[in-house]
């Protein structure tokens, strides 16, 4: 037996049944190498109707990519990623509010204010 929740899935191509919540663009530095509108564009011929950005500690790019989605008919999911307790985790805004508490906890982090004392915002290459 099928689960009810799975249902609704099975004859859906596998872009429009998954989506990326954690790409990263060239503005996570040593990280990513394409441009948000790049990322669109793939996204976009790969047939995916949503896809989130996460860069690392960074909102540079969201701007761009949420335009670039809004032209090609993708729906943008923006966030960061923070590391919390050492470990990236992604945020996601769901609102404007949303978006408004990220770009503030981004801040905090690059400031250093969210890292255990002595920590601070890793650099390329580190975890």
């Amino acid at each position: 037996m099928v689960p009810a929740r799975l249902v609704g899935l099975m004859g859906a191509t596998p872009a429009e049944s998954y989506v990326e919540l954690r790409a990263h663009s060239a503005f996570s530095f040593g990280e990513g190498t394409a441009t948000p509108e790049v990322l669109v564009e793939c996204a976009q011929r790969a047939g995916y109707t949503s896809l989130g950005l996460t860069d690392r500690g960074d909102l540079g790019g969201v701007i761009r990519f949420a335009l670039e989605a809004g032209r090609r008919g993708v729906r943008p999911i923006v966030g960061a990623e923070l590391l919390v307790d050492g470990h990236p985790a992604a945020f996601l805004a769901r609102t404007a509010e949303g978006y408004r508490n990220l770009a503030a906890l981004v801040t905090l982090s690059r400031a250093g204010a969210l890292a255990p004392e002595g920590a601070g915002f890793p650099h390329r290459g580190q975890p």
